[in-house]
Order: structure tokens, then sequence, then C-alpha cells
């Protein structure tokens, strides 16, 4: 008698942890953080846990809505949680794109016999005004040496940028720039670089030269400049 006692009582204890039955909490509970940026390469964790250990390995699926959703990426999409176990965990990669603002998506977590669990999640984004800002003066004299020049972003870059400098037009050879390429540093909006205007000695030699700065993920920039002759005789 004893002994059938004893086994009903086991499958009571068993009958209230199988999930679909009722007894106990049988809620996920999703814990992600609320906002993530999309230029941190080194992901962020997530888990998925539920109140009392689990009698058999659970599965549970992730999924991803929202209009961010294309922003993130879950690693790995489906998870388990194991024998006697209460949590697992994965990792969430945003995906740094040109989308201009910040967006939002939702995670979800379901299992077969719980009920799921949904966070929101706000993706940082970095991407604003995305044009570069040439500075450099319309006119110079020929012979003239080391003229300071700029390039200029909106906002704070996330990192380095680096950005190449170019030289056209029929005056393209009186121009020469101290360097072909420069660098915005990391939180930085600007950097700069000289020209000079080679002295030819040819009168009457007035031409056009066109620098343009150019970088990857930007808009270009273009500015015209007219080296004038000093008159060579």
């Amino acid at each position: 008698m004893a002994g059938i006692i004893k086994k009903s009582a086991i499958i009571m204890v068993l009958a209230l942890l199988l999930p679909g039955c009722s007894g106990l909490d049988k809620q996920l509970y999703l814990y992600v953080p609320g906002t993530i940026d999309e230029t941190d390469t080194t992901g962020y964790t997530g888990s998925v846990t539920v109140a009392y250990p689990v009698p058999r390995t659970l599965s549970i699926q992730l999924s991803v809505s929202g209009n961010g959703k294309d922003r993130i990426a879950l690693n790995p999409g489906g998870l388990e949680i194991a024998e006697e176990g209460v949590t697992a965990t994965f990792t969430i990669n945003a995906i740094d794109d040109l989308i201009v603002g910040d967006t939002t998506a939702t995670i979800t977590a379901t299992a077969a016999g719980y009920d799921s669990d949904s966070v929101n999640i706000t993706i940082i984004s970095d991407d604003f005004d995305k044009q570069l800002y040439l500075y450099a003066p319309g006119v110079i004299d020929e012979g003239v040496v080391d003229q300071t020049c700029s390039v200029t972003v909106a906002y704070p870059v996330p990192r380095t940028l680096s950005i190449q400098l170019s030289v056209s037009g029929t005056g393209k050879d009186r121009i020469v720039l101290s360097t072909g390429g420069l660098e915005i540093a990391q939180d930085g909006v600007t950097a700069t670089f000289t020209i000079t205007a080679i002295d030819d000695s040819i009168v009457g030699n007035d031409s056009t030269a066109t620098i343009t700065a150019t970088a990857a993920g930007y808009t270009s920039d273009s500015v015209d400049i007219t080296i004038f002759d000093d008159g060579d005789v």
C-alpha cells in the first residue's frame, strides 16, 4: 500500500512539472537590453529563463519582428534549457547599415506548453547626415605654399573615417596636395590638409582644378579652384 501511495505522489509531481499542466509558473521570461548600438560589433547577451527547473530539455524558438527586424541578428535562432536547468542564453548582434535614424525590433521567445514573452529593442543608428564637406579656397595664386583646407562631417564619426583626396581638371598638374588621404579620428568631425599652387613660369596661364573628397558610406564633395597666373615674363 505504501508503495502505491509513493508511486501516486511521484506521478502527481511529474504532472505538475510537465508543460501544459497547471500548478506551476509556466511563463518564459525573456531578458534583453532595451537599446543596442549598431556600431557595437561585440554583440549583446540575451537570456530566456523559467521559474522552475524543467523536467526535460526545453526547446525555445526565437523570432524578430518590427520595422527594425532586419537590423539585428540572433545567434542561435533557437536554444534549449537543459534538463533540470532554468535558463539559456543567446547573442544579439546589431547590423551596421546606412539607414538613417533609430528603429525598433521585437524579440519573442516561444516554447511548447509555456507562455511566450516579448521585449522591444531600440537599435541606435550612427547614420545621420552622411555628407562630406570640403573647404578649400575658390582661387589661389600660383606660388602659394601650404594653403590650409579641410574636410568636415556634420556628426562625430563612431570610428576612424578614411578619406581619399583627388585632383582633376585642366589645372590638376598645378595643384599639389599634402596628402592623398587623411583621417577623421574616432568621435571627431574634421581633418585638415594643405595645397600648394605650382608657379609654372607661363604667362597668362590661369587654369582651374577640382579637388574631390570621398569616403566609404559618405556622399562626396568637390571644390573648383582657379589658379591665377602671377604675370611671369
